[in-house]
């Protein structure tokens, strides 16, 4: 089985989302960045570029149906047994050892697949547009 590998690009000097269309070899067999080159919003740029910040597609979709990528903040129901009810955490989609996890501190990873389906999860921002959103996490 195969899906899709999508990208989406963020321009840290407009501050904004550009276009992204690979050209080049950027990443090997294992997704990992390495040099190459690739157009955004028209113009060609060489890959490292601190210019912009490459973020992958999951290929997972939250509970409203829309694609979770890479830097996504997310709200998770957490579910709990007896009388505690469920509980919401805001955590960050991030890319480590080969896999998507969230992370509420960076230092705990839950993998986003286990996520009874995503029905749990919910896409509310980014770190790049909304950093405020993980303000008073542990």
């Amino acid at each position: 089985m195969s899906r899709e590998i999508k990208f989406r690009v963020w321009n840290k000097t407009k501050k904004e989302w550009c276009g992204y269309e690979g050209v080049g070899n950027v990443f090997d067999l294992n997704y990992s960045i390495k040099v190459g080159s690739f157009m955004c919003d028209n113009d060609a740029y060489d890959f490292p570029n601190d210019e912009l910040v490459i973020c992958m597609s999951t290929g997972l979709k939250d509970k409203n149906g829309v694609e979770i990528y890479e830097g996504d903040i997310c709200k998770v129901a957490e579910h709990y047994d007896g009388d505690l009810g469920m509980a919401e955490d805001i955590q960050q989609v991030v890319f480590d050892d080969a896999m998507f996890y969230l992370s509420s501190d960076l230092h705990e990873y839950t993998d986003l697949s286990h996520q009874n389906g995503n029905d749990n999860v919910e896409v509310t921002g980014n770190i790049y547009e909304n950093p405020e959103l993980l303000e008073n996490q542990s």
